[in-house]
């Protein structure tokens, strides 16, 4: 039987002050597939007041001020803006609580890393990479309060679904691209950074372990660090999916 291992490493903003991912979830990679390509409306939420975002020198934050804009009113449109982020991490993230605490957050002035602008309220930190930032509509990355703990299976079971519908000619949605969203890391293959090419230069026996992981119903995803953990069927070695990440994931090895 073929069998894959696949690291995946983020290309978003990371933020020593992200609260330490501890181990973690097994829930079924079908189920978390299913939630992952949801369009699911969010349940009806009370109407918050709107906050104007907070940004940093010229950069603007006109497409994190959308995002907002629906935290505070309309809330079922992230679940459909956002498709790279599971479904189930936006609904738990973006409860009452997890609402006001972020508006709170953006309102106030953010700092500036390497890779985007950060925000912070209490034990919730958001953050927004360059990328997104330059985005239409921001799709930001949260941790601490109500957000599930980072990674989770639903983010791991996400970036498989997704190559996996790419390899298959049937992406999560049409902009969902190599070129756009990569999601291989620079770290692939041979360390040569690409990860475009990597993409369609995959073997079958790959791309077998991908589908496998994707439509299995005994997945079980293992946090092995704050940026690293392993989607594997139970009780097998292989094929497993091994992950690497700061705000966004990506795959770093698939053994097969």
């Amino acid at each position: 039987m073929a069998a894959a291992v696949l690291a995946l490493s983020g290309c978003g903003a990371a933020s020593s002050t992200f609260p330490a991912t501890t181990a973690a979830a097994a829930v079924t990679t079908t189920q978390a597939a299913t939630t992952a390509a949801a369009t699911s409306t969010a349940p009806a939420a009370t109407a918050l007041p709107a906050v104007k975002v907070q940004g940093s020198g010229s950069q603007s934050v006109a497409s994190l001020q959308k995002f907002a804009d629906d935290v505070a009113g309309r809330i079922s449109q992230l679940t459909t803006q956002c498709w790279t982020v599971a479904a189930d991490r936006i609904l738990q993230t973006y409860t009452e609580d997890g609402r006001r605490t972020f508006l709170k957050a953006v309102a106030a002035a953010p700092n500036a890393g390497q890779y985007g602008l950060e925000w912070s309220s209490g034990d919730t930190f958001v953050n927004v990479s360059w990328a997104e930032l330059g985005s239409s509509y921001a799709c930001p990355h949260v941790t601490g309060g109500t957000a599930p703990k980072f990674p989770a299976q639903v983010d791991a079971a996400l970036v498989v679904y997704r190559l996996s519908g790419r390899l298959k000619g049937s992406p999560i949605n049409a902009k969902d691209t190599a070129k756009s969203y990569p999601l291989l890391c620079d770290t692939f293959g041979d360390g040569s950074g690409a990860a475009d090419a990597a993409e369609s230069s995959l073997t079958a026996a790959q791309k077998a372990a991908l589908s496998q992981l994707t439509t299995s119903s005994a997945a079980t995803f293992t946090a092995t660090s704050e940026s690293a953990g392993v989607l594997k069927l139970t009780g097998q070695a292989r094929p497993a999916v091994s992950v690497f990440l700061e705000a966004d994931l990506c795959i770093d090895r698939i053994d097969s």
